[in-house]
Protein backbone atom coordinates (compact mmCIF):
# COMPACT_ATOMS: atom_id res chain seq x y z
CA UNK A 1 0.00 0.00 0.00
CA UNK A 2 2.69 2.50 0.75
CA UNK A 3 4.55 1.89 -1.97
CA UNK A 4 1.14 2.48 -4.20
CA UNK A 5 0.63 5.26 -2.28
CA UNK A 6 3.69 6.55 -3.09
CA UNK A 7 3.40 5.78 -6.90
CA UNK A 8 -0.15 8.02 -7.08
CA UNK A 9 1.55 10.97 -5.40
CA UNK A 10 4.17 11.06 -8.07
CA UNK A 11 2.09 10.44 -10.53
CA UNK A 12 -0.54 13.06 -9.16
CA UNK A 13 2.26 16.11 -9.68
CA UNK A 14 3.76 15.11 -12.83
CA UNK A 15 0.39 15.10 -13.95
CA UNK A 16 -0.57 18.17 -12.40
CA UNK A 17 3.11 19.87 -13.79
CA UNK A 18 2.15 18.91 -17.17
CA UNK A 19 -1.05 20.45 -17.31
CA UNK A 20 0.84 23.79 -15.74
CA UNK A 21 3.37 23.69 -18.61
CA UNK A 22 1.24 22.46 -21.32
CA UNK A 23 -0.97 25.67 -20.47
CA UNK A 24 1.24 28.28 -19.43
CA UNK A 25 4.47 27.85 -21.03
CA UNK A 26 5.58 31.62 -19.75
CA UNK A 27 5.26 31.24 -16.58
CA UNK A 28 8.15 32.32 -14.28
CA UNK A 29 7.45 30.81 -10.88
CA UNK A 30 6.54 27.25 -10.16
CA UNK A 31 5.82 25.01 -6.92
CA UNK A 32 4.37 22.22 -6.08
CA UNK A 33 4.11 19.32 -3.41
CA UNK A 34 2.59 16.53 -2.06
CA UNK A 35 0.48 15.57 1.08
CA UNK A 36 -1.02 12.24 2.91
CA UNK A 37 -4.17 12.51 4.96
CA UNK A 38 -4.53 9.89 7.48
CA UNK A 39 -8.37 9.80 8.43
CA UNK A 40 -10.56 7.25 10.56
CA UNK A 41 -11.92 6.74 6.49
CA UNK A 42 -8.21 5.68 5.66
CA UNK A 43 -5.30 7.74 4.06
CA UNK A 44 -5.71 10.64 1.00
CA UNK A 45 -2.40 11.25 -0.77
CA UNK A 46 -2.68 14.07 -2.98
CA UNK A 47 -0.19 16.57 -5.01
CA UNK A 48 -0.47 20.03 -6.39
CA UNK A 49 1.31 22.34 -8.48
CA UNK A 50 0.97 26.00 -9.37
CA UNK A 51 2.87 28.38 -12.13
CA UNK A 52 2.75 32.51 -12.26
CA UNK A 53 3.84 34.65 -14.72
CA UNK A 54 1.97 37.80 -16.56
CA UNK A 55 -0.51 38.42 -13.95
CA UNK A 56 -1.68 35.11 -13.62
CA UNK A 57 -1.64 32.34 -11.52
CA UNK A 58 -2.66 28.57 -12.71
CA UNK A 59 -3.05 25.39 -10.15
CA UNK A 60 -3.36 21.68 -10.94
CA UNK A 61 -4.04 19.30 -8.02
CA UNK A 62 -5.53 15.74 -7.29
CA UNK A 63 -6.52 13.65 -4.52
CA UNK A 64 -6.57 9.89 -4.30
CA UNK A 65 -8.81 8.43 -1.38
CA UNK A 66 -8.18 5.53 0.45
CA UNK A 67 -10.30 3.40 -2.63
CA UNK A 68 -8.17 4.98 -5.31
CA UNK A 69 -11.12 7.23 -6.45
CA UNK A 70 -9.25 10.62 -7.85
CA UNK A 71 -10.62 13.76 -7.52
CA UNK A 72 -8.84 17.18 -9.25
CA UNK A 73 -9.14 21.06 -9.54
CA UNK A 74 -7.66 23.07 -12.21
CA UNK A 75 -8.14 26.76 -12.85
CA UNK A 76 -6.41 30.03 -12.92
CA UNK A 77 -6.42 32.95 -10.96
CA UNK A 78 -6.19 36.98 -12.43
CA UNK A 79 -5.18 39.72 -11.09
CA UNK A 80 -6.93 42.30 -13.34
CA UNK A 81 -6.41 45.86 -10.99
CA UNK A 82 -4.72 46.61 -7.65
CA UNK A 83 -7.52 44.82 -5.34
CA UNK A 84 -9.07 42.85 -8.23
CA UNK A 85 -9.17 39.64 -8.60
CA UNK A 86 -10.66 36.69 -10.90
CA UNK A 87 -10.84 33.12 -11.23
CA UNK A 88 -12.29 30.29 -13.04
CA UNK A 89 -11.52 26.69 -13.26
CA UNK A 90 -13.03 23.26 -12.65
CA UNK A 91 -13.22 20.19 -10.16
CA UNK A 92 -14.22 16.79 -11.20
CA UNK A 93 -15.36 14.13 -8.68
CA UNK A 94 -14.06 10.49 -8.48
CA UNK A 95 -17.38 9.69 -9.77
CA UNK A 96 -16.54 11.86 -13.31
CA UNK A 97 -18.64 14.62 -12.83
CA UNK A 98 -17.66 17.88 -13.03
CA UNK A 99 -18.37 21.77 -11.75
CA UNK A 100 -17.33 24.99 -13.73
CA UNK A 101 -16.52 27.66 -11.40
CA UNK A 102 -15.68 31.42 -11.73
CA UNK A 103 -15.37 34.58 -9.99
CA UNK A 104 -14.66 38.12 -8.86
CA UNK A 105 -13.13 39.06 -5.71
CA UNK A 106 -12.61 42.65 -4.79
CA UNK A 107 -9.80 43.40 -1.93
CA UNK A 108 -9.31 46.68 0.32
CA UNK A 109 -9.54 48.77 3.82
CA UNK A 110 -8.68 44.90 5.11
CA UNK A 111 -11.78 42.91 3.31
CA UNK A 112 -11.95 40.76 0.81
CA UNK A 113 -15.04 40.26 -1.13
CA UNK A 114 -16.13 37.28 -3.29
CA UNK A 115 -18.90 36.76 -5.75
CA UNK A 116 -19.11 33.16 -7.63
CA UNK A 117 -20.84 31.29 -10.08
CA UNK A 118 -21.30 27.17 -10.57
CA UNK A 119 -22.41 24.74 -12.83
CA UNK A 120 -22.11 20.83 -12.41
CA UNK A 121 -22.20 18.02 -15.16
CA UNK A 122 -25.89 17.88 -14.37
CA UNK A 123 -26.24 21.56 -14.98
CA UNK A 124 -27.65 22.49 -11.81
CA UNK A 125 -26.16 25.86 -10.73
CA UNK A 126 -25.28 27.69 -7.25
CA UNK A 127 -24.01 31.11 -6.78
CA UNK A 128 -21.45 32.38 -4.02
CA UNK A 129 -21.18 35.71 -2.41
CA UNK A 130 -19.25 36.25 1.30
CA UNK A 131 -16.11 38.10 2.51
CA UNK A 132 -13.11 38.06 4.66
CA UNK A 133 -11.80 40.58 7.20
CA UNK A 134 -8.75 40.85 8.58
CA UNK A 135 -9.46 42.12 12.28
CA UNK A 136 -5.90 42.53 13.36
CA UNK A 137 -2.97 40.50 13.80
CA UNK A 138 -3.50 37.06 12.74
CA UNK A 139 -7.84 37.59 13.63
CA UNK A 140 -9.93 36.78 10.70
CA UNK A 141 -13.57 36.90 10.56
CA UNK A 142 -15.80 35.62 7.63
CA UNK A 143 -19.04 35.23 6.26
CA UNK A 144 -21.73 34.44 3.40
CA UNK A 145 -24.08 32.77 1.25
CA UNK A 146 -24.51 29.85 -0.92
CA UNK A 147 -27.74 30.06 -2.91
CA UNK A 148 -28.30 26.82 -4.80
CA UNK A 149 -30.19 26.92 -8.40
CA UNK A 150 -33.33 25.75 -6.39
CA UNK A 151 -33.39 29.39 -4.38
CA UNK A 152 -32.45 27.53 -1.00
CA UNK A 153 -29.93 29.76 0.31
CA UNK A 154 -27.33 28.80 3.61
CA UNK A 155 -25.52 31.23 5.39
CA UNK A 156 -22.26 30.22 7.33
CA UNK A 157 -19.77 32.50 9.05
CA UNK A 158 -16.55 31.86 11.05
CA UNK A 159 -13.38 33.38 12.81
CA UNK A 160 -9.71 32.27 12.79
CA UNK A 161 -6.53 33.09 15.18
CA UNK A 162 -3.61 32.95 14.20
CA UNK A 163 -0.05 33.05 15.48
CA UNK A 164 3.04 31.58 14.14
CA UNK A 165 2.62 28.67 11.58
CA UNK A 166 -0.39 27.53 13.63
CA UNK A 167 -4.43 29.01 13.71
Amino acid sequence: DTEDTTMANRTLIAAAGSLLMLFNASAFAWSGGHFNAYTPRGTYSGGHAMSCGGGSCSHAGGVVGPYGGLATNTGTVTRNAPGQFSNAGTAVGPNGRSVQHDGSTSCAGGTCSHTGDMTGSNGRTASTDGSVTRNGAGQYSSSGTVTGGNGNTYNHSASTNCAGSTC
